[in-house]
């Protein structure tokens, strides 16, 4: 690009520039049209570099958005299977020790995230409902 040499910038109020900052313009403007040519040249570059950069970034967001769906998705099939062999080790007279230990957590952690009302004798507590698993003492 040319060199400007004029150094007398002024404001130019209310206009923004291609990156939403303040204009400014040179006083007792000198560019030739060559110059004011090359100028615009280079701000439609710019602008199309922005436009390239954003699809891209939207491309990325939903690509990334779509593998945090597929995460859930599968997360969720994960806690279904585990749930279904929790019963089933439960079904066998596993104790929740054994599940604890097989699901790397506290016995008292796994009878809390599995226990079923049939599971367990109910303790009464405020309201006459049982302190574990809030069903009927």
């Amino acid at each position: 690009m040319t060199e400007h040499t004029d150094s007398t910038e002024q404001h130019v109020p209310g206009q923004l520039d291609v990156f939403g900052r303040a204009a400014w313009t040179v006083a007792g403007d000198r560019w030739t049209p060559e110059q004011r040519a090359e100028l615009e040249r280079e701000l439609a570059d710019l602008r199309q570099q922005g436009e390239r950069l954003d699809l891209a970034l939207l491309e990325y967001r939903t690509a990334a958005l779509q593998k945090v769906r597929a995460a859930t998705a599968a997360a969720k099939d994960a806690d279904n299977q585990l749930d279904a062999a929790v019963a089933e080790a439960r079904g066998t007279d596993a104790t929740w020790e054994q599940i604890g230990a097989a699901t790397g957590m506290t016995r008292q952690s796994a009878w809390k995230r599995w226990v079923s009302p049939t599971d367990h004798d109910h303790t009464a507590g405020a309201g006459g409902r049982c302190t574990f698993c809030g069903g009927a003492a």
